[in-house]
C-alpha cells in the first residue's frame, strides 16, 4: 500500500507541473484497453506534439509511463479525422511475480516483488470525431523493462484500443 500511495503522489505532482506550463492548450484523458490497461492524460505542448502520462496495469503491478507523441494527419485526400501517431518514453513502477515450484518436496508459491524501469515505443491510428470532443484510436505500444524480480523482459505484442475525450484549459 505505501508503494501505491507514493505511486500516487508522483502522478498528482506529474499531472500538477502539467496544468501549471499549460496556455490554451488542448488536453485529454483516456482509456487504454489492451495487454496494456491503462488511464491517461495527454497535454499537446505544441503544433501536433504531445506528452502522455499513463497509468498502467500490466505484468502484476503497476506502472507509470511517460511518452512524447507526435501526430501527423492522414487519409487527408478522404478524411482531416485520421491522424498517425508515435513517439517514445519510459516507465517506472513495481511489480508482484508468483512463481510455482512443482519439484519441492511439498509444491509451493513464491511471492517477489519490485521496482520495475524501462523504456517504451508508441504507434497508432485516432479518429477524432468533431462534432463530440472524443477520439478512439488502435495503439501499438511495445516496450522493454528491467526489474529485480525478471531481470529482463520485452513484449512486442502490446496491441490495444484507446478512448480519449479532449478538453481545453485556459490559464
Amino acid at each position: 500500500m505505501k508503494t501505491i500511495r507514493k505511486v500516487l503522489i508522483l502522478i498528482i505532482l506529474a499531472g500538477s507541473s502539467f496544468l501549471a506550463a499549460a496556455q490554451d492548450f488542448p488536453m485529454s484523458v483516456s482509456l487504454r484497453g489492451g495487454y496494456t490497461n491503462a488511464v491517461g492524460f495527454q497535454i499537446f505542448t505544441g503544433e501536433m506534439k504531445a506528452t502522455e502520462g499513463l497509468l498502467s496495469l500490466r505484468d502484476q503491478g503497476i506502472q507509470l509511463n511517460v511518452i512524447r507523441e507526435r501526430y501527423i494527419p492522414v487519409f487527408t485526400g478522404k478524411s482531416d479525422h485520421f491522424f498517425l501517431c508515435f513517439g517514445y518514453g519510459g516507465h517506472l513502477g513495481y511489480e508482484w511475480r508468483r512463481d510455482y515450484h512443482p519439484s519441492d518436496l511439498l509444491p509451493s508459491h513464491h511471492f517477489r516483488s519490485g521496482p520495475v524501469i524501462g523504456f517504451n515505443g508508441m504507434a497508432g491510428l485516432e479518429y477524432a470525431f468533431y462534432k463530440v470532443p472524443l477520439s478512439l484510436g488502435v495503439q501499438y505500444l511495445p516496450y522493454a523493462s528491467f526489474s529485480t524480480t525478471r531481470i529482463f523482459r520485452m513484449n512486442l505484442w502490446d496491441f490495444g484500443l484507446v478512448l480519449r475525450y479532449r478538453f481545453f484549459i485556459k490559464s
